[in-house]
Order: C-alpha cells, then sequence, then structure tokens
C-alpha cells in the first residue's frame, strides 16, 4: 500500500470545541500516507488556532496538512475549495465534529486494492452522545450486501446513508462524474451531491468494520433549524439540492422524470408533516391535496392527515415513535 496518497477533505465551521478529537483521529491513522485538507468555512471561535496548532504535527509524520480559509459559504463551497487542491489517488470526506477509529482508512484502502472492480467502498459508522463518548447510542449499515448498486437505496432513503467518513473513493472514478471538480454550491446537501453521482455509475463494495463515529450534541447541523420557517426553508433547499443533482447524471430522460417525481412526492410529504407537527392545519391539508393530484398518497399520509386532525391521535402516535425509537437504539448497540 507503500505510496498510494489518500485525500481526506474536512470543512469546519465554529468546530473549537471538537477538532482537537478529529485531528488526533487522524494524526493516528495505522495508513501514513494521508494529506488532509481542512477548510474552514469562516469560524468566528478559535478554530483556525486550533487547527494551525497541528501543522507541525502532521509534517513530522509525514502527513500533508493544508490549511484552507474561505468566507462562510457553506459545506459543499467548503469542499469545493478542498476539490480544488486535493492530490489524492482516494479521496474521502470527514465532518471535523466525528472522528475516524484508527483503522479508517487502511481498511478501506485495502478492501479497494484487493477489489480493483470496485470503485469505492461503504463500511460501519457509529452514534455516540458527547457526553460519554465511549457509549454507542446506534449503528449505521447496509443490511443488504449483496447488491453493491447504492442509488435507490440513497435516494429512496432505505438502506443506504451519507454518512462522510465510511466511504474512500477511487479518484479516477470521482472525476468521471464530478469532471469539474465541483458540486453545486447550496446550503447542505453535499454528501447528496457527492455519493449519488457516484452511486448511479458504480458499484459498492462493503465491510463490517465500525470506522467512523459521529458525535450526538445540541449544536449538531441536524438539530439546528427548530422554528417552522426555518425548517422549511431548509426543506425548500433540500429539494433544491436534490433536483440539482439529479438532473446532473447522466441517465436517460425517463428515468430521470421518474426520479424527480420521487423528490416531489418526497418533499410535499416533508412540508405535509411540518405543518402537522406546529399545527398548521390548512398548510397540511393542501399538501395533502398536492400528493392526492400526484397520485401517490399512501397509508402514511393519511396517518399524518389523522395526526393533525385528532390530538389524541396524534398524542399516541408521537408516543409509539419514541418507543420505537428506543428500541431501534438497544438493537444497535
Amino acid at each position: 500500500m507503500e505510496g498510494a496518497l489518500v485525500s481526506i477533505i474536512a470543512p469546519c465551521y465554529n468546530g473549537e470545541r471538537f477538532i482537537r478529537r478529529f485531528l488526533e483521529s487522524v494524526l493516528n491513522q495505522t495508513y501514513p500516507y494521508l494529506e488532509l485538507i481542512f477548510v474552514d468555512d469562516g469560524s468566528t471561535d478559535r478554530t483556525k488556532e486550533v487547527a494551525l496548532e497541528y501543522e507541525n504535527a502532521f509534517r513530522e509524520k509525514g502527513m500533508a496538512f493544508t490549511y484552507l480559509y474561505q468566507k462562510n459559504a457553506g459545506q459543499a463551497a467548503a469542499i469545493n475549495a478542498g476539490l480544488e487542491v486535493f492530490r489524492g489517488e482516494y479521496i474521502m470526506f470527514s465532518d471535523s465534529d466525528d472522528w475516524l477509529s484508527q483503522d479508517c482508512v487502511e481498511v478501506k484502502l485495502r478492501y479497494l486494492q484487493t477489489h480493483p472492480e470496485k470503485m469505492f467502498v461503504l463500511a460501519k459508522a457509529a452514534f455516540v452522545p458527547e457526553e460519554n463518548t465511549d457509549e454507542i447510542l446506534s449503528i449505521l449499515q447496509r443490511r443488504n450486501t449483496d447488491s453493491g448498486w447504492l442509488f435507490d437505496d440513497l435516494m429512496f432513503e432505505r438502506d443506504g446513508y451519507y454518512a462522510p467518513g465510511c466511504y474512500l473513493t477511487r479518484t479516477e472514478a470521482f472525476l468521471q462524474v464530478h469532471p469539474t471538480r465541483k458540486i453545486f454550491a447550496g446550503r447542505g446537501g453535499q454528501n447528496w451531491q457527492l455519493l449519488l453521482p457516484l452511486a448511479y455509475r458504480f458499484e459498492c463494495g462493503f465491510l463490517d468494520n465500525i470506522v467512523y463515529y459521529i458525535l450526538v450534541h445540541p449544536d449538531s447541523h441536524s438539530r439546528s433549524n427548530v422554528t417552522y420557517d426555518q425548517q422549511l426553508l431548509r426543506i425548500h433547499e433540500h429539494e433544491e439540492i436534490l433536483n440539482q443533482v439529479t438532473m446532473s447524471i447522466d441517465m436517460p430522460q425517463q428515468e430521470k422524470e421518474k426520479y424527480l417525481r420521487h423528490i416531489r412526492c418526497k418533499y410535499i410529504r416533508a412540508r405535509m408533516r411540518l405543518a402537522v407537527d406546529f399545527e398548521k392545519q390548512d398548510i397540511a391539508q393542501e399538501q395533502y391535496a398536492l400528493l392526492r393530484e400526484a397520485g401517490k398518497p399512501g397509508l402514511m399520509d393519511r396517518v399524518t392527515i389523522l395526526r393533525g386532525n385528532c390530538g389524541a391521535f396524534d398524542g399516541a402516535y408521537r408516543m409509539a415513535q419514541r418507543v420505537w425509537r428506543r428500541m431501534l437504539n438497544w438493537k444497535g448497540q
């Protein structure tokens, strides 16, 4: 494996509290031929100072370390900055508040080098709480490892996941689907943009190793939009990004239209659920009517509308959801 350079691109915004653990996890990799491209997305805390403290440690390990700064523009724009300069034969991405197992790079690289027919590989991730990082709340894993075709499962969110540090990709394959070294610079959705074009064209391999640890904390990006308007904006942004990604993929027009219809219905449902959660029944009914026009309402859609119309049913539904989540977390341990 000597000599094959692996590039890690890590965008970061206000990561002072967390990045030491991430940077240490890169430094402690069992595979040493690495370059880390750390992109500071306009942080206002001490992210820059902390990151640059590690510059000499990387140099002493023989690892390349590049610190890039940009005005705050979002993770996708930060990744684009890293894509302009990375040099590795293999590429992976990581969120800077998460961290890598010691053998994260080595086991994924070994797999790709012994499976030349695979263009990228996916391993497992563990969710851990900020208050006790030795505890595993649940595990992300693909259950159907017989098929390496991930596109539909990622698109339909049924047996695929986007945790960036779980993947390693051959650069030659990555550049086939991202020849301009750029993704659409929307606010968020960067993992869709990186992975969906790859998954449409190439088959993925799988590893049974936990290689990536995802920190669950109150400042996590997924928890940062709490008001109705903020969450609604996020839904519209995600819909735009997913449409942009789908339109950019070289696929037959009929197939493309099928996926675009799915995306439209997916986000009608998201707006309907959001309206129910915030007791905006008129909006929920409007979204349900759009779903009926599309000919796509199902049992769970009717359940959602019933939740909005009946407070007692909604309370019972929410309690059942909490029980179900606890059961899933228990099974994941």
